[in-house]
């Protein structure tokens, strides 16, 4: 067996594409910012143990304004069940071809769910998609007056990142190829069954950083640190920890505005490169700290929190 075509939508630069792979060697080539990266990122991710972990960054660009778009109409209506279905969903759909007079078709034969005999192929449909209380989890709390600003944007989506992670899950299930409303429910893990694949990072110091791995010591500091936040014997650590992570806040919120008022300064050079053009979205920083996921700082290179 072997997967014939990939659907995805919604990931990253993927808004919308359907690949086709060779029997043997499929090469993907295109220039910078195609979309190369986001197509070894989307299988990286679901064939690790990270499969159901997704963020609002993983989000193509032209779903924020989905999101923006939900948040006004459950303002508007909270009730109204139709929203729900305007929050985007991340979406990877798999054509695997099969030889039907294979004696044992292994983990393949649970997502064979089709009559049809002329037909040779299984299809998978994984989701990355909002629950069904999805909009209270997201917006309920937002009360202040909203307009279409950048600062309102900003403060919306610096909430959103938080909460994605507990108002979407992901999902696998067998789709009939004949008959979309014929469908059955997955594990999955299963996916890690079907598909084997191994990955060769890029050699070069600026590179995507979704799978970089974390020093040592950083992951012991995570830990005492995550320890002492939920330590209900010891108050004392508790409020240490509070007041650690309530000023690594503050400095991420000077620093966010001092940045962005001096990256302002510089706008007017990018016009010399051509930036932005009719299809590239306007230069904003999001500054991020992490009080929770430390590493060590080094002489010179402070690496204690991340800025994007």
């Amino acid at each position: 067996m072997r997967i014939n075509r990939a659907k995805i939508e919604n990931f990253r630069l993927l808004r919308d594409v359907e690949i086709g792979f060779e029997e043997r060697t499929t090469l993907i080539v295109g220039r910078n910012n195609s979309g190369k990266t986001s197509i070894a990122e989307l299988f990286r991710r679901l064939l690790s143990d990270r499969a159901l972990s997704f963020r609002l960054e993983d989000f193509s660009l032209g779903c924020h304004e989905c999101f923006w778009t939900a948040l006004l109409a459950y303002r508007a209506a909270p009730d109204a069940s139709e929203t729900l279905g305007q929050l985007p969903a991340i979406k990877l759909v798999l054509d695997i071809g099969y030889e039907v007079d294979a004696t044992d078709l292994g983990p393949l034969s649970e997502c064979i769910i089709d009559l049809n005999p002329d037909c040779h192929e299984a299809r998978l449909e994984f989701r990355f998609a909002p629950k069904a209380n999805a909009l209270q989890l997201l917006f309920a709390d937002f009360t202040e007056p909203l307009e279409s600003h950048d600062e309102d944007r900003a403060r919306v989506f610096r909430s959103l990142g938080d909460r994605i992670v507990t108002a979407y899950s992901g999902s696998l299930e067998a789709v009939d190829p004949n008959d979309a409303t014929n469908r059955k429910m997955l594990e999955p893990k299963l996916l890690q069954v079907l598909v084997g694949g191994g990955f060769i990072n890029a050699q070069r110091g600026l590179d995507d950083d979704t799978f970089r791995e974390r020093d040592v010591l950083g992951k012991v500091v995570e830990v005492l640190f995550q320890s002492a936040l939920n330590d209900d014997l010891d108050p004392e650590r508790r409020t240490t920890a509070e007041q650690l992570k309530e000023a690594v806040d503050q400095i991420q919120g000077d620093l966010h505005i001092g940045f962005n008022a001096k990256l302002t300064s510089l706008l007017p050079t990018f016009d010399l490169f051509g930036y932005p053009g009719l299809l590239d979205p306007g230069l904003v920083t999001e500054t991020s700290f992490d009080a929770i996921s430390f590493s060590t700082i080094t002489p010179g290179c402070a690496t204690a929190g991340s800025m994007a």
